[in-house]
Formats: structure tokens, sequence, C-alpha cells
């Protein structure tokens, strides 16, 4: 997988060694339009579209953030996987209190 930089150089590199055909003859080298590869090279643009970054040898994007700790997307900005942790015994509901004690759980 390569990144966006070392590939906008590559695009520069090959449009400087390219004599005749500019970049349509680059865009045709790299599986895309001219177009695309110049908007790529000179105007710092990055494709979004899965075909064109799969052309490009760049990773797929995720649709959201992924979590660092536990590696799911939330919706939230915190973590949302970790076990709900009780600050009173009042709060905690009467069903899990009960499994709580037939188990011999200390509360978290």
């Amino acid at each position: 997988m390569t990144t966006i930089s070392i590939l906008r150089r590559e695009l520069n590199r090959f449009h400087q060694k390219v004599q005749r055909g500019g970049w349509r003859i680059v865009g045709a080298k790299f599986g895309i339009s001219g177009g695309m590869a110049y908007r790529i090279a000179m105007q710092e643009y990055e494709p979004k579209s899965l075909h064109i970054r799969l052309a490009l040898g760049l990773p797929a994007l995720a649709p959201a953030p992924v979590c660092v700790k536990c590696g799911q997307v939330h919706t939230t900005k915190r973590c949302t996987n970790q076990p709900k942790r009780y600050r009173r015994l009042d709060d905690i509901p009467v069903d899990v209190l009960r499994q709580m004690i037939q188990n011999r759980q200390e509360m978290r």
C-alpha cells in the first residue's frame, strides 16, 4: 500500500518524463483519467472512490473513525464497549444486582 504523498511524487515524476500527451499519458499508466491524475498531483486532491483508490494502490477509507480501544465504530466520542460502572448500590438494576449476589461478584 502506498500513501497519497508518495503517489503524488510518482505522478509528478512520471509527468516530467513524458514528452507528449501530458496528464492523459500519466493517467493511462496509473489506470485513471488524466484529469484525476492532475487533481491528485497538482491540487492535492485525495480520491474517495473505492475503485480509484484500489487502482492507485491506496488503502480503502473506513466509513467512520474506529475506536482505538476496542476497534469498533461508535457514534459517541467515548468508548461504549466497556461494561457499565455503577457508582452507588442504589443505581444497580434489580436483575443485575440479583445476578451479582448469586455469583458473589463485587461491584465494578
